[in-house]
């Protein structure tokens, strides 16, 4: 169902609507039309398409424009496409290529409703549509194509071949099995072949790599549109060859004014006004202009900027003159929120989005958008997000990376090592210890190595076997973490057994705030302030810590809880670590509160002596609600009236003086503490009963990837890259991280771009010169910051959303990270521009950096890679810099062990038993390279074949193996008939299992009891002899068959018999 049919239908009421379809049925080939702005273009494209079926090419002056109707007309009809110009001289961007091949695959296909493009984009040459339809590739079941063939064309066509599809673009092959990932697909397909047959086809999940269900037929699109200057000799042709005579030209006027135009060369064929009237003149058109002969009484909505009293005022006028009226939402959880707002009104809330309302007075049609109600942009669609593979893939292991064995210390892992043990070959880990010494981890004990996860700025010494130095260390570690969790316990009970001050429920006043909000929540903010407003509404005294990264929704979040503690009736004070920092708050406070009666202040040095004293007597006189600052807040000559609610932001950032002053208040008062480093996932989890915790980890609905280039210095790319971003408004931050030189780089680029003002920014500046820059570059004095990398944390200005990072070699790959995340804030492309030395090797490593950074450029789980130092990062700015040591010592994942069980055992909960069961096999067992020949692929495969504690998880790899890889090799057979018997025998309480020959040994763990009534039953219906030995606990020898894998499914039917 179309989500805005309705509305179409309505339109349709229309007289002059009515008209313009009438002249179409007619056969009349031109017809100008006034009165049309905003959304009713693309309505009335619509409307075409649904009563007289024909097709509609809506051109538009600018490219937002054609994206924003674009996303109207999915909206309002079926298949619609957007048909953006291509760039001249560089690839397009993934989102660019996706609509560009979708749009002129729609135009050949007979059920597009419509396709909205500029004159630029409809004049570029492309492929000929022959040659185009020659480049999808159409795969039935049972059809006969010659596999190489097949794979040859994909990669003709775009596709990369990988080790595992996980992104869209991506193909790989193994043996008989071709993934391919095409754009207009939701996930990737796989094609199996028995010989040159499709055998089979299925559509299966990035994440998992399993297959989620079988296809008939499928068609893959081309990843890349061959380009004119590719030089491939195909012949190139207008767009207009795509479309039939049957098309309708819907053709906006205003594109002859447009900047574009003015702007053009006049021998610039896109702009070439005859190239377009002869594509008029072949179809019928439409031209949309200021005077016309018909005219739609159409007028633009009302911008009420959330002065909702007179929104429901024009509704409730609006019903008693008999207007069909829809608000839309963007949301489920906007339209409940609406709907409240509204309540006394009799108007309906919908979830549905177009970028503008209107008055179409002549249907008695009322449209009301949040752009309309709140200045919120409509939420776009955006190309779907390609799930990356899961983190623990990311992070198997490497030969050369460094590895912590839980018992024997640090490695470096040297790769997997095929060992031959009597007899019987398996895999191993080969780890290097200090000197010569290494050992060999059996597979089955994969589970105590963990990669090395703490502080790459000084790399671990590895461990000296047979010595005690590790167990001290650990032993170390453990006491570290006892005592800090102690102290944290004590904290946390004193803390519940305190009575506080109870808020009451929310106020109608807290709907209408949180209704306001320019963004979609995301599902971590909704859950965060719950759990919040929780907190607040309950006596004992609120103290919780919101992580996530800087632009994730925290201050919204933090906002809505100082919202709801005045609404109680109570002061609240928002401290920040620096000056800027209080001043952006105190900005966005400001702007979200200005339609309540809720005085907000920021108390800073930019403010005079005497400014500060009335600040402070006011706000002990409660004619302040809210006070923002920095450690200004925690002087002695602070007096609150009624505070309720202390607001901290980046609290490690605070001195130990003013963390002690902080504890006293802590004491008092319901306290929110905002984190911008994210805390691991494992950490949170041990800390679950010791610290009220909440996570915001997920991206703001809407917000785009950072576009990221890597290239060698090249100054007309510098200056490509910079006048890109001031020609639409923005800035830029250049990071230079040499201070000796900083000074030199600004007036090198000042002297590339003269016109542009430049700013200077780094660390060593004075406090007061350095905000004064900041401050500066915050009210657009400066276009270009050329600065260090204190910008890294704590800056948050979305017009900023262009950076040129300079030998982006020399930084680690959690800086970069964090440096690109300061631009790309709202819903405009960012891009990043990394920086390398011309003509100069960089090292391997620096390489791998960089290649990630452009790997995990997109939003989602592949950029959590990166994310790894910054969260040992935030585990020592949660924990204390002590700890931070301790996990510099131990490694990351084997403290968050120490700290798990030391936070059990406090508690008093009693630790699970467990029984690992080790297995000793006389045949080959191991995953053959000949099967899957990627080493990160079976080291993942292994990894998760170790931590696996039940059949069922078991039965989904063993079916996962045949889908991805096809049929196992017996030798990878017994590997899997091993695990099984490993799972059963873990379950019973039997610490070893051995098979050799003809005979299966049993150990029991010491207190094993089987009971003689089990004893009798097994004894009695096995049919070999079993014999029983009791000297070091009891030992059950059994007889087994002699063929090698129905040895395996007796001593499962054993097992079976003792559980």
């Amino acid at each position: 169902m179309i989500p805005l049919r309705e509305i179409v239908d309505r339109a349709s009421h229309s007289p002059s609507f009515e008209g313009i379809l009438s002249a179409l049925r007619s056969g009349k080939r031109r017809l100008s039309v006034s009165g049309l702005t905003g959304s009713a273009k693309p309505l009335l494209a619509a409307l075409i398409w649904e009563t007289i079926g024909n097709p509609v090419l809506l051109t538009v002056a600018e490219e937002d424009e054609a994206f924003t109707f674009y996303h109207d007309l999915l909206s309002l009809t079926a298949a619609a496409f957007s048909l953006p110009s291509r760039p001249e001289d560089v690839e397009p961007s993934l989102e660019t290529a996706e609509q560009r091949i979708c749009a002129l695959h729609g135009a050949l296909e007979p059920g597009t409703a419509a396709i909205v493009a500029t004159p630029r984009a409809i004049l570029q040459p492309v492929i000929s549509p022959d040659l185009f339809r020659g480049l999808i590739q159409s795969i039935s079941k049972g059809d006969q194509i010659d596999r190489d063939k097949l794979i040859e064309a994909l990669s003709d066509s775009g596709f990369e071949r990988m080790s595992a599809v996980e992104n869209v673009g991506e193909m790989a092959v193994r043996g008989g099995i071709v993934d391919v990932y095409p754009f207009d697909t939701e996930n990737p397909f796989r094609i199996e072949f028995s010989a040159d047959v499709i055998e089979s086809i299925r559509e299966f999940d990035p994440l998992t790599q399993r297959s989620i269900s079988f296809l008939n037929r499928i068609r893959v699109l081309p990843f890349r549109e061959p380009l004119p200057q590719d030089d491939s000799g195909k012949p190139f042709v207008g767009f207009s060859e795509y479309i039939n005579p049957r098309w309708v030209i819907l053709f906006d006027e205003t594109w002859l004014l447009s900047a574009e135009v003015e702007d053009s060369d006049s021998n610039d064929q896109a702009f070439d006004p005859s190239s377009l009237e002869r594509l008029q003149s072949s179809h019928p058109t439409i031209v949309l202009s200021a005077r016309a002969e018909l005219d739609v009484p159409l007028k633009p909505q009302t911008h009420y900027e959330k002065n909702l009293q007179l929104l429901k005022k024009d509704l409730e006028n609006l019903r008693q003159e008999g207007y069909a009226t829809f608000v839309l939402s963007q949301s489920e959880g906007q339209k409940e929120r609406m709907t409240e707002v509204l309540s006394e009104t009799e108007v309906g809330v919908v979830v549905g989005i177009l970028s503008s309302g209107f008055l179409l007075q002549d249907a008695h049609l009322a449209v009301f958008t949040e752009k309309d109600i709140f200045g919120r942009e409509p939420r776009r669609r955006r190309p779907k997000f390609k799930a990356g593979i899961p983190i623990e893939s990311l992070l198997t292991l490497k030969p050369g990376d460094i590895v912590v064995h839980t018992d024997y210390g640090i490695a470096r892992f040297e790769g997997i090592e095929r060992v031959n043990v009597r007899g019987a070959e398996s895999d191993c880990l080969f780890l290097k210890y200090a000197g010569a010494d290494k050992i060999f981890v059996p597979i089955e004990n994969m589970h105590l190595v963990q990669r090395y996860v703490g502080s790459h700025e000084r790399p671990p010494a590895l461990t000296k076997l047979g010595t005690k130095s590790w167990e001290k260390t650990k032993n170390k570690a453990r006491k570290a973490v006892l005592d800090m969790t102690r102290e944290l316990l004590d904290i946390y009970a004193a803390r519940a057994a305190m009575k506080g001050m109870a808020s009451p429920e929310d106020v109608p006043w807290q709907a209408e705030l949180e209704a306001s909000f320019v963004f979609d929540e995301t599902e971590d903010q909704l859950e965060t302030l719950a759990e919040i407003k929780k907190d607040m509404e309950s006596e004992r005294p609120m103290d919780r810590l919101i992580c996530g990264e800087v632009g994730y929704g925290k201050t919204e979040v933090a906002l809505r809880a100082a919202f709801k503690a005045v609404m109680a009736e109570k002061q609240v004070a928002l401290l920040a670590p620096t000056t800027i920092l209080a001043q952006q708050h105190y900005n966005t406070f400001c702007e979200r509160l200005k339609r309540f009666p809720i005085r907000c202040e920021v108390i800073s040095r930019f403010k005079t002596s005497a400014e500060q004293k009335r600040l402070l007597r006011e706000l002990s006189e409660e004619k302040i609600e809210i006070i923002i600052g920095t450690h200004r807040l925690l002087s002695d000559d602070i007096v609150f009236s009624d505070l309720g609610l202390l607001i901290i932001d980046e609290e490690q950032r605070f001195g130990v003086r003013h963390k002690e002053k902080i504890k006293k208040l802590r004491k008092l008062v319901d306290v929110l503490t905002m984190s911008a480093t994210p805390i691991p996932r494992t950490l949170y989890m041990s800390l679950v009963g010791v610290r009220d915790m909440s996570t915001i980890d997920t991206a703001p609905k809407g917000r785009l990837s950072v576009h990221t280039e890597v290239s060698p210095w090249d100054e007309e790319l510098i200056v490509e890259y910079i006048l890109r971003e001031i020609d639409r408004g923005g800035q830029v931050y250049f990071v230079h991280n040499r201070v000796q030189t900083i000074d030199s780089m600004a007036s090198f680029i000042h002297g590339l771009l003269p016109q542009l003002k430049i700013g200077v920014a780094h660390g060593q500046m004075r406090e007061r010169e350095l905000e004064s820059v900041i401050v500066d570059f915050l009210d657009r004095c400066y276009d270009v910051l050329i600065t260090s990398t204190i910008i890294e944390s704590g800056m948050d200005i979305p017009n900023v959303n262009t950076m040129i990072i300079n030998r982006g070699d020399k930084f680690g790959l959690a800086q970069l990270h964090q440096l690109r995340g300061r631009v790309g804030r709202s819903d405009r492309r960012a891009y990043c521009l990394i920086l390398i030395p011309k003509g100069r090797r960089i090292t391997r490593e620096a390489r791998e950096r960089l290649s990630a950074i452009l790997s995990y450029r997109e939003l989602g789980s592949g950029y959590k890679l990166a994310l790894r130092d910054l969260e040992i990062r935030g585990a020592g700015n949660l924990l204390g810099p002590e700890q931070h040591g301790y996990i510099h010592a131990v490694g990351y994942d084997l403290y968050c062990q120490l700290l798990a069980e030391t936070v059990s055992e406090l508690k008093g909960e009693l630790p699970e038993r467990k029984v690992i069961t080790s297995i000793s096999l006389d045949c080959d067992a191991y995953i053959p390279n000949s099967y899957i020949p990627d080493a990160q692929h079976k080291i993942a495969l292994y990894k998760r074949l170790v931590a696996i504690s039940s059949e069922q998880r078991l039965a989904e790899i063993r079916d996962e193996l045949v889908d991805r890889f096809g049929p196992a090799p017996e030798v990878c057979q017994n590997l899997l008939d091993g695990v099984e018997v490993r799972i059963l025998a873990s379950k019973l309480g039997i610490r070893r299992v051995a098979l050799s020959g003809r005979w299966a040994e049993l150990h029991f763990e010491k207190s094993f009891d089987p009971g003689s009534e089990t004893m009798g039953r097994v004894l009695k219906s096995w049919p070999a002899p079993i014999q029983f030995f009791t000297e070091r606990g009891l030992m059950m020898r059994v007889a087994l068959g002699d063929e090698g894998l129905k040895r395996f499914n007796i001593i499962k039917k054993l097992l079976h018999l003792l559980e």
